[in-house]
């Protein structure tokens, strides 16, 4: 991969040092001045560094909406004094990485590196079209909830979420930390569920399902999922909650239950339901994501060198994705 860093300070060299040395990468250390035209001249795959140091404090802003607008463009921000407040916002923005003080006092590593270029592979790569249509007696929910009345049996896409040892930090955080942590895991799984139209549906204040609308042919919620572990092992000890071991499970899943809505499901009777919620709590491990057999054949071609076989579980073939370490 070739990496641009953009910066006026010389311990930028420090921290890239192992991907100098190294014989697979190539980096360049940009001049500050006309920064824009020296972005342009590099090849549309290269990874930018850019050194938030370099700028007013009201310029950053500026500056980071300047490189959203490249949607070829990969870039990160080095920003070691912290200058930046909502690091979600970066993401959002397009950034691929974040190195702050307690990652900028180490090194670039290349197994850093090999992490981002799998976080801008999982973001970046056009679905591929699922010729085979999912087939399940009950009606396919569609793609988005217009259509969905309550009382009636449909095919969704299911996501079961849960924060790892949930009981444990209770006891450990005290009630008011524990109610801010658990707020934490909820607007983090937010972010990947409201734009995927996703409801949380059994819920509790330590996770549940999540409910998407289902047509047969796509379920984005794996490629969001995939991107968020990714995410979180990048950004983890940027993040408050994170940096004192915030972990979770997921389980993504296809079938059919009875449609309620939120707080008026407590008769309901649903197999899939079930399945879901005995993987996630009986056969899940912590700090991992799974997917079911029925949801296996949605996972993108490009991914599906990051998901192993993990068994059976209940007559069910599950798929776990890899662990990948910094």
């Amino acid at each position: 991969m070739i990496v641009a860093v953009l910066s006026a300070f010389e311990d930028v060299h420090r921290f890239f040092a192992e991907i100098e040395s190294s014989m697979e990468h190539s980096i360049y250390y940009l001049p500050w001045k006309n920064y824009q035209e020296e972005i342009h001249k590099m090849p549309a795959d290269t990874l930018f560094y850019i050194d938030i140091r370099n700028f007013r404090q009201d310029k950053i802003s500026e500056m980071i909406d300047c490189f959203s607008l490249l949607e070829e463009k990969n870039f990160g921000v080095i920003d070691p004094d912290g200058l930046i407040n909502d690091v979600g916002r970066l993401f959002h923005n397009g950034a691929s990485d974040y190195v702050g003080g307690k990652v900028f006092s180490g090194t670039f590593s290349p197994i850093r590196l090999k992490i981002v270029s799998r976080f801008i592979l999982a973001r970046e790569f056009e679905p591929e079209p699922v010729m085979e249509i999912f087939d399940e007696k009950a009606e396919l929910s569609g793609d988005n909830w217009t259509s969905i009345v309550t009382g009636r049996n449909y095919t969704f896409g299911m996501l079961f979420a849960e924060v790892d040892d949930y009981s444990e930090w209770k006891v450990k955080l005290g009630s008011d930390k524990y109610e801010h942590f658990m707020r934490s895991f909820y607007n983090i799984l937010n972010n990947v569920v409201e734009p995927l139209m996703g409801r949380f549906w059994m819920w509790s204040d330590t996770g549940g399902i999540v409910l998407f609308p289902f047509d047969g042919k796509k379920l984005d919620v794996i490629r969001e999922a995939f991107r968020l572990f990714m995410n979180r092992q990048i950004i983890s000890t940027e993040n408050p909650d994170f940096d004192i071991g915030m972990t979770y499970h997921l389980v993504i899943h296809i079938g059919e239950t009875i449609y309620e809505d939120r707080g008026f499901t407590s008769e309901l009777i649903s197999d899939s339901v079930n399945s879901i919620f005995h993987i996630g709590n009986n056969f899940s491990q912590r700090d991992s994501l799974y997917i079911t057999e029925e949801a296996e054949k949605f996972i993108p071609l490009r991914l599906r060198e990051f998901f192993v076989d993990q068994g059976m579980f209940e007559g069910r073939h599950i798929k776990r994705m890899k662990k990948v370490h910094r």
